[in-house]
């Protein structure tokens, strides 16, 4: 399962999807309640941040040869605290995987007519980004380039059709938080451009990785403003008060957008497709990326450890007692965890090769 090699440009387009999914409904969320209407300024500071950090990740990678990031891992710190940092991000992963996919069934059974239990949603969902994981990342990353066009045109139609009902003025005044407010923001929503991980993953099964540092920049530029542009509809369409006060505003909002000439009938169906494949392929990337860490640190069968990590997602979507308490645990599992693996990790492999290079320098001199 993890010996299937990916183009660098299906990596882009698999990077876009892992990180619109649910960033495009959470991320715009998340700047509104920490930064009120700075948040735009926010998303844009964090998406430029995340574009030349992503540079550096790639850079980082380079140094130790392309290895996958828990190869760096095991080459810089050694096999036992790699093996910590493996079950870590297993752990972490299963947990999102679970938590995404009890805020989607949340918010799917309030929209939809008559009485559907939230495990029946789950397990859908959760079998579909299943299959999609266990078919591996050559099949995922030709999905991703059927699928990114289309949904990234479908979502440019809503806004535009929205963005002429909307109030420009609730965009002003600007920069009216304190500087830690919106230092606290940005750092937080950086933290939502965690698929980057997922390339140092799979790095060593990327055929060409010449344009690799150009296409992720990219990757992350294109997801970050699409945030910024939904952020934007929403807030000049809803106002900050009543979009603070909602769970899922963007999906709100997409429900209220008036498409032209009755283009669909029932326009929350087009809108939960919207939602539905941001879902699935974060989902499966999520389940695809624990799977073949477990299957590597367990030395289990490839389908036995995705069916686990599904099964153990699912079951874990259910503990919370409400999509409210779902929706917390996942911003903070984010919050938490990508503290570490994305940032502490990345900086500390980065200053051990630093290390090891002026060692080796050392070396050769005498």
């Amino acid at each position: 399962m993890s010996n299937d090699k990916i183009s660098a440009r299906q990596i882009c387009a698999l990077t876009v999807l892992e990180i619109i999914g649910v960033d495009f409904v959470i991320i715009p969320q998340l700047a509104i309640g920490l930064a009120w209407r700075d948040g735009l300024t926010v998303i844009i500071i964090a998406t430029l941040a995340a574009a030349a950090y992503s540079a550096f990740l790639i850079n980082m990678a380079e140094k130790y040869q392309g290895a996958d990031f828990f190869d760096c891992c095991r080459n810089a710190f050694g096999n036992f605290p790699s093996r910590l940092i493996v079950w870590g991000f297993i752990a972490k992963t299963v947990l999102f995987a679970g938590f995404c996919l009890r805020v989607f069934a949340e918010s799917l059974t309030d929209i939809m007519e008559g009485d559907i239990p939230l495990f029946a949603v789950m397990a859908a969902m959760a079998l579909c980004g299943l299959y999609a994981a266990y078919k591996g990342r050559e099949v995922r990353g030709r999905l991703a380039e059927i699928f990114l066009l289309p949904l990234l045109a479908v979502i440019a139609f809503v806004l535009i059709c929205g963005v002429s009902e909307g109030r420009a003025d609730e965009l002003l005044p600007v920069l009216e938080e304190s500087g830690f407010n919106l230092s606290k923001a940005v750092i937080v929503v950086l933290f939502w451009f965690y698929p980057l991980e997922y390339i140092l993953v799979s790095m060593p099964y990327i055929k060409d990785r010449t344009s690799l540092r150009k296409k992720t920049v990219s990757a992350v530029l294109i997801s970050g403003v699409l945030c910024a542009l939904v952020f934007t509809l929403t807030l000049i369409r809803f106002g900050a008060p009543q979009m603070r006060s909602l769970t899922f505003s963007v999906l709100e909002m997409m429900y209220s957008v008036s498409l032209p000439a009755s283009f669909i009938e029932r326009q929350e169906g087009l809108m939960m497709g919207i939602w539905t494949v941001g879902v699935f392929f974060t989902l499966s990337a999520a389940l695809y990326n624990s799977g073949i860490c477990a299957e590597e640190s367990f030395g289990i069968n490839s389908k036995a450890a995705l069916v686990i990590c599904t099964v153990v997602a699912v079951f874990a979507g259910l503990l919370p007692e409400n999509g409210d308490r779902a929706y917390y645990y996942l911003v903070s599992t984010v919050t938490v965890m990508e503290c570490i693996y994305l940032f502490v990790i990345p900086i500390v492999l980065f200053a051990a090769s630093i290390l090891e290079g002026r060692k080796n320098e050392g070396r050769n001199m005498d």
